[in-house]
């Protein structure tokens, strides 16, 4: 495994915006938690009803990456190939200005922006930034670049508001404990007319439709969780349809702008765009 923890170096536009996740009241750095030299502005969940299955959740995803899983089930299947089916939709959508990734990880997202663009990822993960397979690191150049990164949660995002222009969410939405509290964070934080861009598998697909086989799949995992073999445990807390996913949006603050479909995925990855009310 690679670590990348040595390349974080927030930039004097990141310091300016930090506020404390709660109370939103700027924030002295050098006061406040870091974890290895990364700041943890996190925000503990703890007493919320669905944090205990949340951390499960988060606890089986986090296992899954260190163990290196992400590839290992397919040899036809890499990095390399990954970025190539990725890139269609960063061509489509080009992203501008400031940009937040949300559960942003090591911040590949990079690898589609250029130069110009401020970015920053948060993730709850602590100590993503140390297990990077050689694989990946190796197809992502943009690895080997500094990076703006601080440990934070969707829910509770630790910015000053009307700070950025793109909110960006791939692959995580589905993670959240509270997607309605990390959308309206999200749109706390963009600037007026700022947008959001959510990519995600969508349950059904374009067409709505969940296939039987996957009701039986899950079925039968729901049932071994229920006998204790606990490494059936999905590592999402939902699976939304494309028409709940629209909900959920135009719900806090959103008009939607566009829905692109990622090729490669059948018609069951969606990149939905939408602007600030």
């Amino acid at each position: 495994m690679i670590s990348i923890q040595n390349k974080v170096k927030l930039e004097d536009w990141v310091l300016e915006i930090l506020v404390d996740p709660l109370t939103k009241e700027t924030i002295k750095v050098n006061q406040s938690k870091s974890i290895k030299g990364i700041l943890d502005l996190r925000h503990s969940f703890i007493n919320d009803i669905n944090f205990t299955i949340w951390q499960k959740s988060q606890d089986a995803f986090e296992n899954w990456v260190i163990k290196d899983k992400e590839y290992t089930f397919s040899k036809k299947l890499n990095y390399k190939l990954e970025i190539k089916n990725v890139k269609p939709v960063y061509d489509y959508f080009n992203l501008k200005g400031k940009i937040l990734d949300v559960g942003g990880h090591i911040g590949t997202l990079r690898e589609f922006l250029t130069n110009e663009q401020k970015y920053i990822s948060i993730d709850p993960f602590i100590g993503c930034l140390e297990y990077i397979s050689e694989g990946k690191y190796n197809a992502y150049k943009c690895l080997k670049n500094h990076l703006n990164f601080v440990y934070a949660n969707a829910e509770m995002l630790p910015f000053k508001s009307n700070s950025f222009d793109y909110v960006h969410m791939r692959s995580v939405i589905d993670h959240f404990l509270d997607i309605n509290l990390s959308l309206k964070e999200a749109n706390r934080v963009l600037v007026s007319e700022g947008k959001i861009l959510i990519g995600t598998y969508v349950l059904g697909g374009k067409n709505g439709k969940i296939p039987i086989k996957n009701k039986i799949k899950e079925f039968i995992r729901k049932i071994l969780l229920y006998f204790g073999f606990d490494r059936y445990r999905d590592h999402h807390m939902t699976h939304p349809t494309l028409n709940y996913l629209k909900k959920l949006v135009i719900d806090n603050g959103f008009v939607i702008n566009d829905i692109y479909w990622q090729p490669y995925w059948n018609n069951q990855v969606c990149y939905l765009l939408a602007s600030k009310i």
